[in-house]
């Protein structure tokens, strides 16, 4: 399977964007060669890390988010207005 590339990503924080997260966080597993699980438990920690950036902004606030490989599977940063999480998931080389 072909390294997949780093991307970075600017949404706005209103409800109607925050659906795209979690396809977008699955797929990215699942093109890294993660399984169907690991797509799921990647969404989960992406989608609290969300909740716990946007909670409480103002309307239009926008997302950064950037998505990367690591050593050991897939890391995304989220900022907003002064405020980083970021979220993680492992995937065994041999999935890789």
């Amino acid at each position: 399977m072909p390294q997949i590339d780093a991307f970075t990503l600017l949404l706005p924080a209103a409800d109607q964007f925050r659906v795209l997260l979690p396809q977008l966080a699955a797929r990215y597993v699942e093109l890294s060669g993660g399984s169907s699980d690991d797509a799921r438990a990647f969404t989960e920690t992406v989608s609290a890390a969300m909740a716990r950036v946007t909670d409480g902004l103002e309307p239009g606030a926008h997302v950064h988010f950037s998505f990367a490989p690591d050593a050991a599977g897939l890391r995304v940063e989220l900022s907003c207005e002064g405020r980083r999480e970021s979220a993680d998931v492992t995937i065994p080389v041999a999935k890789r």
